[in-house]
């Protein structure tokens, strides 16, 4: 029916199978067009698709790492304020208490099981490789410090850690710049 109709207003001249042909044709190019139409856009979305989900993950990781980051800054401040007292005997008293060894500790084994290979660039790893350094060395720190102690000298201390905790400013501009490249990778 629709071929009579197709053939009788298109193709005047042609006879009814050659007409049937010609129709027949154009119809089976029409559906090959449709069909990779379907199918780049299926591609085109699929990707789209794939990128939006890489973007939410990168995003969520470096959220995270900005949350440890946030967590480690507070709990060297904490431990800075109890340094920060004016009656040495009581640092010295607070020093010798602490175990350096496990100071950060939740931070440090959370930092760690952030798969790096799964970390949107090469910023985002040194960040965390950064944030894992700082945590040592202030660790480190904390160990020279609880000697001097445990030795009567109390050297610099506040002055010590508050050097630190303004070298965590330089991380918290690093996870800054990470969490914005991470938002243009869509």
């Amino acid at each position: 029916m629709a071929n009579e109709w197709i053939c009788s207003r298109l193709a005047k001249g042609l006879g009814q199978s050659e007409c049937a042909a010609w129709v027949q044709a154009w119809g089976s190019i029409a559906a090959i067009l449709v069909a990779v139409g379907v199918a780049w856009w299926q591609f085109y979305s699929s990707r789209l698709m794939a990128r939006r989900a890489r973007r939410e993950k990168a995003l969520v990781m470096i959220d995270a790492i900005g949350a440890f980051l946030s967590i480690y800054a507070n709990e060297l401040r904490s431990i800075d304020g109890a340094l920060d007292n004016v009656d040495s005997q009581a640092v010295a008293t607070f020093l010798t208490k602490i175990k350096p060894e496990t100071l950060f500790l939740s931070v440090e084994r959370s930092i760690h099981a952030i798969p790096l290979h799964d970390l949107p660039d090469r910023g985002s790893v040194s960040l965390v490789v950064a944030l894992m350094n700082q945590i040592r060395t202030d660790r480190d720190t904390l160990t020279r410090l609880k000697g001097f102690a445990a030795e009567g000298h109390l050297p610099f201390i506040s002055t010590v850690l508050k050097n630190h905790i303004d070298a965590l400013g330089e991380l918290g501009r690093q996870h800054l710049a990470a969490k914005d490249r991470a938002y243009r990778l869509a």
